[in-house]
Formats: C-alpha cells, structure tokens, sequence
C-alpha cells in the first residue's frame, strides 16, 4: 500500500512506470487481505480496477478477466454501485473508513486523491474462450476440458511485470456427421383475413426435433401472408455441425369476401376511382382501388389476389370472374378527345351517362380499340365498365389525345375603321394530328361573334377553316370558332357527334384619332425664369400624344418631356415658344400648337429725380407746394407712388407728384414700386426738410448815440432814449421773413433779457453797450450786434460857484 495520495489515473501511471500496477483483487481471500490495510489507515484506497477506456465495462488494468455479469468474475461492489455519479466516476476504490463497510468497492471521482494497493508479480498469462454465435468472452477452459460441437475462438495473453503483453488467438473445432431428425407441425386450414384473399398471422406450430449433440437452429419457408389456396412451408433443422433434416407442412387458406357498405357512385377527381364487384355483372360490391387518368391494369395476373381498399381496412379478390366500375370526375379535360381501350374481357365508356363505345363480350386482350371519340367541357363524370370472366385480365385507357382546335394567328388586333383586317387562321383539325386525314371522322366549322366576350352568335355562311372580320363599325368584337367531329365508335350504331370551342380572337375596329386640344388653350404667359410647366392635350382615339418644342426654344437652352409636355425653361429665355403636340391613331398623325409667350423680368427703377416742381429746403408756408418725381424700369407694366410719413402731405401714386403739408419739417422717403414679371421691383429717394441756419444781423454801429441826461438834479442821472430800435432790414434769414427779437444792456444800464424794441429804455449816467438777438420761425438765434448808448451829465446850475 502506497504512502502518499494521488488521482487515480496518477497513481496507475506511477506505479506502472516501477515495473507493478494497480493492484487486481480476483477473489474473496484477496480482497480479505487487503480490506485490514485500508482500515488501518482509516481511508478509502484506489485499486486496478476501471472504466475509462469505455464507460460502463470495468476491466482489470492487467487485462485479467472481469465480467459484470458473470458470477465466476469475483467482485465485491457495495449495494447501488458502480453508479458513475456525475459521468465522472472511472476507477475503483476499496472503503476503508466506515467498519460496516469496509472492503466493499465504489467507483469514484477521478479528482480525488487516494492512497492505492501496489502489486508488482512476474509474467501472468490470462486464457479467454469465446464460443460461436455468442460474442461474449469466458475464462479459458482448463487444459484437458472436454468442448461441444462447434468452433470455439482462443485467446491467450502473458503480461510481465513492467506490464508488456503478447497475445495468441486459434479455434478449436469440434464436429460430427450424424443428421438431425425433424417432424413438421400438422397440416393447417385458415380463412383468408376480412376483406382480404390471404390470411396473416397463421398459427404454423412447433416441429418436434433432435440431434445427438445438439440442435443449432430450426427455420421454415414460410411467408408472411398466405394466398388463398394451398402452400407448401419446408421446415429445416441444424444441429451444430452443420447437418441438416427437413419436413413439410401444407397450409390451406380459403375464401372469406366481405361484401361492403361504401359509397358504391365515388369518384376520383382527374383521375379513376375503380370500385371492384364479385362476378361478372357487379353482383357483390367489395370495395375501390385507384388508377390515374391514363392506365394499363393487369390486376397482378390471373389467379392472383388483387387488393383493395374499403372502410373496413381493405381486402383482395381473387382475380377470376369479377367486374369494376371505374369512375371519374374530370374538371382538366376540356373539348374534342380520341382515347384507345383494350380489355380482356368486356369494356364499356359512358361520358354524362351517354354511352360513347361498348365490346361488352368476352375477348382476349389484343389490339386495343383506336381513337373513341368523345367530347368534355372541363365538368364531367365518365363512366368506365369493365369485367373478367376467366382467364387473363387486363383493362387499359391510354393514349388520350386532344384534337386542337386553336386559332393559329391573328387572333389579337387593332385596324382603323375601313381597314382591311388580317384573317383569323385556325388550324385543320383534319389534317392535323391526331384525326390525320382519318375518313372514318367528319370535320365541320362554325364562327362565331360576340360583342362582349360571353354571349356569341352564328355567322351567317362563316363555315370554313379561317375567317375575316369586317372592319366597317368601330368598336370590339370577340370571334370563336366551333369544331364539330363526328364518328360511329366502334361497337356503337349510333354516331357520336363531339364539339368544341376555340380560343377566342379579339378585334379592336379604331375610330378615327382627333385633332388633339390642349388644356390650356393655344396661348399663355410666363414670367421670365428657370421652371417647368406641363402643357398637356387630349386627343379621342389617339393611341400615342407626342409633344415638341420649336427650335429658337430648344437652342435657348430650353427642353420637353416629348411624353408629358413638360417643358424646362432656361433662366434667361424670354420670347415665344411653340409647344407642337401629335396625335397617333387612326388617321393620323393629328397635331395642334400652343405658343408661349415668356415675358422678361421688370428691371429696378432707375435713381428718382424730380420732373417737376423743386424740393422744399425750408418748410413749405402752406400747402400748395408741389414736386413731381419721375423714374424708369425696363420691362414693367406700371409704377406706384407713396412715402412712408403721411406728415410730409401726400404724393399721387399714379403721377408721383408730391404735395407738401406746409410746416413740414423733418425726414420722408419717396418710395416707388415697378410692377411686371418676378416683380415688384423697388427704388426710393429720401428728402429731408430742416431750417438749421442762423439768421445774420447787419451791423448796427451806426445806431450809437449820445445824449444829455434830462434831469441835472437826479442822482444818478438819466436819460430815456427812443429811437434805437432793430430795424427788420437789418435781419436776414435763409427761410424765416418774421424773427423774435431779445436783446441785453450792459454798462451803465443794465437789462437782461428784454424783448423787442430796446427803445424808450431808461439809460444812467455813462455809457451802455446794447446788444440785438434775433430767433428765426426754426428757432434758430442769430449771432449778437451791438451798438453804444452814452448818456452825458448835465450841469446844474444850483450848483454853479463863481469866482
């Protein structure tokens, strides 16, 4: 037992690579001397044994033999185990810490660490037998053992102790000549399954066998399904070495028909339902097969089993003297068809219960009857009989052909009116495949004409191949032809008359095309630009409108839409444009114009200047001032006057002739629009009205005076002094005729603020300096004049000394 803990896959490669392995516990005396080492050390302990080569089959690692099922192989698993619990449980391990179960074995994680049994021994050789027809390998038998008969495969392997192997296989064979004995089971009589000729499921017995050294295998010939009548089952016994005896058994099976309750009318949809009876005239209805629409049936050969099915689960009829009725319900076929039908025996075709061709007698099946006639209309039932009465059975329907009755050309078309028409060709049904010019058929032709595709009538004497329509009344007519075939099928007295109905050929007869209006009229008007504009005409019974455009437009740089009459204009075209428009039709070609006439753009009115009148510099007096403005535009249709300060007066919008409203004074701006194309277009002129200037004075130097006072004895004394008034000549202004005069005195005489006339003034004693103002209507002051006022001292007498 090892010192140390390892995985259990590390612990096998160790001690292999020391000459040993894994220890292999084979029996109980084994297992019971190693169960003490494992207790001892209080632990669970890996041993030889796993299944990581291939899960669920454990194998000694030094290959000694191991069978889970065996009782011979020794194994000491506890209760529930190996369980591989989590699919991860590959080697063995030997309990070793619980005493109730110590020595019983657990497969266990191979990610658990373990101490582990060591057994090192010399070469070890390990005899398997494998016997044959059992694939499972047993302990070789001792030398000197007897074998049973057979072969018995041996393998023989010696491992050494650094675990090298050599392996030798051979068969030992044992045979014997003596043949078995066998007795069949008795014979056996069944009825045949319900609905069915063959009976399944035959309960055949056990034959009684023996060899003197046994019995290998025992087999018959039997089928799965015995046909009414009686068949022969061989039984064959092997006994092991290969010696064979044999014995037969009959099993009869006999007839058990089940008469059904089916709908007994079905029928297959484009394809054959074929409800089969008992005898030869429908009496006992069984039950239904199927067919496709063309078929060769020979019901499997002569007495055989037919099967067949019903709600009952089926059955079979045994194939002497029985009949069917094949039925159908075909929406595909539609017109004139010849089909062939062979029979063996009788045969018989209804269409919509109509009896088109009959052999109902007996027949060998040879040539079959070619080329029935009939006629369908995509809804019909077809009926088709047919019976055995002995011997071969066979029932075709095959090569079915339609007989084309097509319009071949000039099934579609468009004349004028009074045009000739193309003629509607149909082919020749005839000499056309598959009739071929067969006189035994009789071909005719009718045409027809409709004038709204459903409802069609004769035309008169229209009775060959091919028909031209007239082409006098415009409108549309649907035409169609009716191919009539009749022949007297064979077995029939009667002759069978078979129709049908062409494609239909439509006939357009056009009207005359009209000359083409357009929507707008045959004028208009545009504003000079880059844009499109749709000239569109209608034209009755044109079949195309095409429009263009004259070539001065087109070298302008301008484009049409030659399909819509949408037109791009260049930026900078103006002038005329012919816009032609062609109608197609019968007739034709019709065509109308529309000319276009684009206008140029209005151009900005040119800097405003007066025509008329002047413009006020100061503000007007009263309201009688006028000035005319004038400008120009190129391109326009008419200007419009107005100015954005009603105060200044008001300007005729039509004239530009501007009243003043007397006073104004201020800033007004002369606006005036140009009308025309991608206009208005604006221009203005701004007018200001505003007395700023000064008023002068002349100078006034000459008005100064000297006077003597008048009162010698006032103190101080004075004098009133007139006549130094400003006189209104001295006073200029660049508007204003009446001013407001102030004036100041300083010097002897002082005032501040006076107005007016400065005359009748009281001046003092000395001299004063008088000084003029004057104020325009504006408010504008004037620069000051001044003049002098002396007044001179007047003696007084009183006070005169003499000396």
């Amino acid at each position: 037992m090892s010192n140390d803990l390892k995985l259990s896959i590390d612990a096998h490669k160790n001690v292999f690579d020391n000459g040993g392995h894994l220890a292999t516990i084979t029996s109980q005396a084994e297992n019971d001397f190693l169960s003490p080492f494992a207790a001892a050390k209080d632990t669970d302990v890996w041993f030889g044994l796993t299944d990581a080569a291939q899960e669920g089959t454990f194998r000694w690692v030094t290959g000694e033999y191991y069978s889970a099922t065996d009782p011979a192989s020794y194994k000491n698993w506890n209760a529930g185990e190996p369980n591989n619990s989590s699919n991860n449980e590959d080697w063995a391990e030997m309990y070793g810490t619980n005493p109730s179960l110590n020595g019983k074995w657990n497969d266990q994680f191979n990610t658990d660490s373990r101490y582990f049994f060591l057994e090192f021994d010399g070469p070890r050789v390990v005899g398997e037998m494998q016997n044959e027809g059992d694939p499972t390998w047993y302990p070789a038998p001792a030398p000197g053992s007897a074998f049973s008969t057979g072969i018995h495969h041996m393998r023989f392997t010696a491992t050494d102790a650094s675990g090298n192997t050599s392996t030798r296989e051979f068969d030992i064979t044992v045979t014997e000549s003596e043949p078995p004995t066998i007795t069949a089971p008795t014979d056996v009589t069944v009825t045949a399954d319900a609905g069915s000729c063959y009976a399944t499921n035959v309960d055949l017995g056990t034959p009684v066998t023996d060899d003197n050294c046994g019995v290998k295998s025992v087999t018959n010939d039997a089928p799965t399904s015995f046909p009414e009548g009686t068949t022969t089952v061989t039984w064959t016994v092997t006994d092991k070495s290969g010696n064979t005896a044999t014995d037969t058994q009959d099993v009869t099976v006999t007839s058990n028909g089940v008469i059904s309750g089916d709908d007994q009318n079905t029928e297959g949809d484009n394809s054959w339902i074929g409800h089969i009876y008992n005898g030869t005239n429908f009496q006992d209805y069984y039950g239904y097969t199927t067919e496709p629409q063309e078929f060769d049936e020979n019901f499997g050969g002569s007495q055989t089993c037919y099967d067949f099915s019903n709600s009952s689960g089926g059955g079979s009829i045994y194939t002497e003297t029985f009949s069917v009725h094949y039925r159908m319900h075909t929406t595909t076929l539609d017109g004139i068809y010849l089909v062939d039908i062979g029979s063996d025996d009788g045969a018989r075709l209804y269409v919509d219960n109509i009896l088109v061709y009959t052999h109902w007698s007996n027949r060998g099946y040879g040539t079959p009857d070619a080329g029935i006639l009939f006629s369908v209309n995509g809804d019909n039932h077809l009926l088709l009989d047919f019976y055995e009465n002995g011997g071969g059975n066979r029932i075709s329907f095959g090569n079915l052909q339609k007989v084309t009755d097509k319009l071949a050309s000039g099934t579609t078309q468009s004349v004028c009116v009074n045009a000739t028409a193309n003629k509607i060709v149909g082919n020749d049904a005839f000499t056309d495949s598959p009739i071929s010019s067969n006189t035994a058929y009789t071909v005719t032709y009718q045409w027809q004409e409709s004038t709204d595709g459903t409802t069609f009538t004769d035309i008169s004497g229209a009775t060959a191949k091919d028909y031209t329509p007239p082409t006098t009344v415009a409108g549309k007519t649907y035409y169609q032809r009716i191919l009539t075939i009749s022949r007297t099928n064979p077995g029939m007295s009667t002759t069978t008359v078979a129709t049908s109905v062409s494609d239909v050929a439509e006939i357009t007869i056009n009207p005359e095309v009209a000359t083409p209006v357009f929507a707008d009229g045959t004028t208009s008007t545009r504003c000079q630009g880059a844009g499109t504009v749709t000239y569109s005409a209608t034209a009755a019974n044109a079949t195309t409108i095409t429009y263009s455009l004259d070539n001065t437009s087109l070298t302008n740089g301008n484009t049409i839409d030659a399909s819509t009459g949408e037109v791009t204009y260049a930026d900078t075209w103006s002038g005329t444009s012919v816009i032609t428009v062609s109608a197609e039709g019968c007739g034709g070609p019709k065509t109308a114009t529309h000319t276009v006439t684009t206008t140029p753009s209005v151009g900005v009115p040119t800097p405003i200047t007066v025509s008329a009148g002047s413009e006020p510099a100061c503000p007007p007096e009263d309201g009688t001032l006028t000035t005319t403005y004038s400008t120009t535009a190129t391109n326009s249709t008419g200007l419009v006057w107005s100015i954005d300060n009603l105060s200044a007066g008001s300007i005729n919008s039509s004239t530009g002739e501007m009243t003043w409203a007397q006073g104004f004074s201020g800033t007004v701006k002369i606006k005036v629009e140009a009308s025309g194309c991608n206009g208005p277009t604006m221009a203005s002129r701004t007018v200001t009205i505003e007395d700023t200037e000064k008023p002068v004075i002349a100078d006034l130097s000459d008005l100064s005076t000297s006077v003597c006072a008048s009162d010698e004895t006032a103190s101080p004394q004075y004098e009133v002094v007139n006549g130094i008034g400003l006189p209104a000549s001295r006073i200029t202004d660049n508007c204003s005729s009446t001013f407001t005069i102030t004036y100041t005195i300083s010097g002897a005489t002082t005032v501040t603020n006076g107005t007016g006339d400065a005359s009748g003034t009281t001046f003092y004693e000395g001299t004063s300096t008088v000084t003029y103002y004057a104020t325009d209507e504006s408010g504008n002051i004037s620069a000051g004049k001044s003049f002098t006022v002396t007044v001179d001292h007047k003696p007084n007498p009183g006070n005169v000394t003499t000396n």
